[in-house]
């Protein structure tokens, strides 16, 4: 935070700041920083995504809510804000309303692991178990070598166990540099890997 205090428009260190918040849980300081960087320096859409990635896991609702509309509304042609905005509506539980990013995400330059992570988090929230499962033999064969693709597309049809296969052999080589990636998931579990725990311990 000195750092920041010095250079407050510093957009690399208020990504990294908000990304190490909400890694360690530290919701407070996350929404404080969330709104103030909104207020001081909202025009940069690498931050507001970084913004509403912050407080997905936090359980702060309405927060999440206000700063995904906020950055939603100044953002609406950054494909990146708008995949962030997905994820955090679905989130909430406003699945029409996340309904209607989709087309917007499939016609625009993001990655097609990032389109059909989107398709997939769409049916499962619309319960269409079949076209979810479709989607899933579908990044089975396109993106076989990407462990943390089929860690999140496992994750997202609730093959919980399966997706965990993808991350063991990290844990078994005391690769943490690579599990770390993981970590900031709020949705991964650290529990299941012994290595991991005992570094964190």
């Amino acid at each position: 935070s000195e750092y920041l205090e010095q250079r407050p428009y510093d957009r690399d260190a208020q990504i990294n700041q908000l990304a190490m918040l909400s890694t360690l849980a530290h919701w407070k300081e996350a929404e404080q920083a969330v709104f103030q960087y909104f207020e001081q320096d909202g025009y940069d859409p690498f931050v507001a995504s970084s913004m509403i990635l912050a407080l997905l896991y936090s359980g702060k609702e309405t927060a999440l809510e206000e700063i995904t509309r906020q950055n939603l509304d100044r953002f609406s042609d950054y494909a990146t804000v708008v995949y962030q905005a997905h994820r955090a509506l679905l989130w909430l539980g406003k699945v029409d309303e996340a309904s209607r990013l989709v087309a917007q995400i499939e016609t625009s330059q993001l990655g097609e692991d990032n389109k059909l992570l989107v398709a997939m988090r769409q049916a499962c929230a619309e319960n269409r178990q079949a076209d979810a499962l479709r989607l899933l033999e579908t990044a089975e064969r396109q993106f076989a070598d990407s462990r943390s693709i089929m860690w999140l597309s496992h994750m997202i049809a609730g093959q919980k166990d399966k997706a965990y296969e993808y991350v063991r052999p990290y844990d078994d080589n005391r690769d943490m540099r690579s599990m770390w990636a993981f970590y900031g998931y709020g949705t991964f579990d650290a529990t299941r890997f012994p290595n991991l725990m005992a570094m964190l311990e």
